[in-house]
């Protein structure tokens, strides 16, 4: 989150048809009431293939540059995380 690794999880999800065999959930764990995320979750982007730590990278950049041009982010925030990106990206 953030631009920070967090948890992941693996799903397969099997068609038939174009449709999907069972409910498909974002954020939520049937098999745990007490595993709901408590959030908001803006964007779901589903990949048919693993993204590169520059694509990763780019995305995220490309969402801060939304988020600022659409006034969802005060340039203070903005500022702040571009600088953090940049430091990752020195570090590597």
């Amino acid at each position: 989150m953030n631009g920070i690794a967090g948890g992941q999880t693996t799903l397969t999800i099997i068609a038939q048809n174009g449709y999907l065999d069972s409910p498909y959930y974002v954020a939520d764990d049937a098999c745990s009431a007490d595993r709901e995320f408590a959030g908001t979750i803006d964007e779901i982007k589903i990949y048919n293939d693993g993204l590169s730590s520059a694509q990763i990278e780019n995305n995220y950049h490309c969402g801060l540059n939304k988020l600022f041009v659409n006034n969802k982010m005060e340039l203070v925030e903005y500022s702040q995380r571009m600088g953090e990106l940049e430091k990752l990206t020195v570090n590597k």
